[in-house]
């Protein structure tokens, strides 16, 4: 399961096509959100409506 807003092979994807990635999925070296997939560093971890039944699965 992913935690990310989107997979990797996003990113994988789109320096490959030199496509911009999609807005505020991706961090650069310095934490800035960016669209060039060639400066992005790590995917940002989801923190919206995604996650939203995660905690209920993990807690006893």
């Amino acid at each position: 399961m992913g935690t990310t807003l989107a997979p990797m092979d996003v990113l994988w994807e789109h320096r490959c096509s030199g496509r911009p990635l999609p807005e505020q999925c991706f961090v650069d070296a310095g934490g800035r959100t960016t669209r060039d997939p060639h400066a992005a560093s790590s995917a940002i971890v989801v923190g919206d409506h995604r996650c939203l039944a995660l905690p209920l699965l993990i807690q006893p």
